[in-house]
């Protein structure tokens, strides 16, 4: 099995909404308000990650991975089903350093701070990639798509996790509120955009899986989200 850390390249400078969004992510990972997503985020990462077929999986990489902790779990994961890399990639330093040491022993996980729009790996390297809670602040999501799409291995899957906008009034109006206060956040897209946007970056296989955990699961009210999987040609 290949089981060596992914080697990381150099990466493009980033753009201006992304250093913005770096320097609020940075200030927001001390915050109080990020601590308190923690419910709600780990169902969703955790739903996304038991829908990954671990005996066929060797690297994966999180995009967006914040803190990190979707990233031990896969790295527990892939230890159990015979060993592999979980990679976790960020643009903001602050949320890396605030990633969790659940298990000091888990030397398979790695992290990389880096654009999702220039991914710093080379090319058909990762055998999964998923992406939870951040795919509205990517400025260029079709760049960032035909990324991850370059450092997937040709039928490597990828997994998207995202609030979207036509599927709850409160999202909708969380979306208009964060285009006006919120650096960094560019938009919660409707289902179907998110669809048309994986196939127009070259994706197959693109399906859609909707949830709706309760408030007890969570702690947060209308918090649909649409789980994507989509393949890499």
């Amino acid at each position: 099995m290949r089981r060596s850390t992914p080697s990381a390249m150099t990466t493009n400078a980033i753009s201006k909404h992304e250093a913005d969004a770096r320097d609020r992510f940075d200030r927001w990972s001390q915050a109080r308000t990020f601590l308190r997503l923690g419910t709600w985020l780990g169902y969703v990462q955790r739903e996304v990650l038991s829908r990954i077929d671990w005996v066929h999986a060797e690297r994966l990489l999180d995009v967006g991975c914040g803190s990190g902790l979707a990233v031990y779990e896969a790295a527990r994961r892939l230890q159990l089903s015979g060993g592999g890399i979980a990679c976790g990639c960020d643009i903001s330093e602050g949320m890396l350093r605030q990633r969790a040491q659940p298990a000091a022993d888990l030397a398979n996980a790695c992290f990389v701070a880096a654009s999702a729009q220039s991914l710093p790996f080379k090319g058909e390297l990762f055998d999964v990639a998923i992406c939870t809670a951040a795919f509205h602040h990517f400025p260029k999501p079709i760049d960032a798509l035909q990324e991850v799409r370059r450092v997937l291995r040709p039928g490597g899957k990828l997994l998207i996790a995202e609030t979207c906008r036509d599927r709850s009034i409160v999202t909708w109006i969380f979306d208009r509120l964060h285009r006006w206060f919120e650096k960094g956040h560019v938009q919660y897209y409707r289902m179907g955009q998110l669809y048309s946007l994986l196939r127009d970056a070259g994706f197959d296989q693109v399906e859609l899986t909707e949830i709706n955990p309760s408030y007890a699961e969570t702690k947060k009210l209308a918090r649909k989200v649409a789980i994507f999987s989509a393949t890499a040609p």
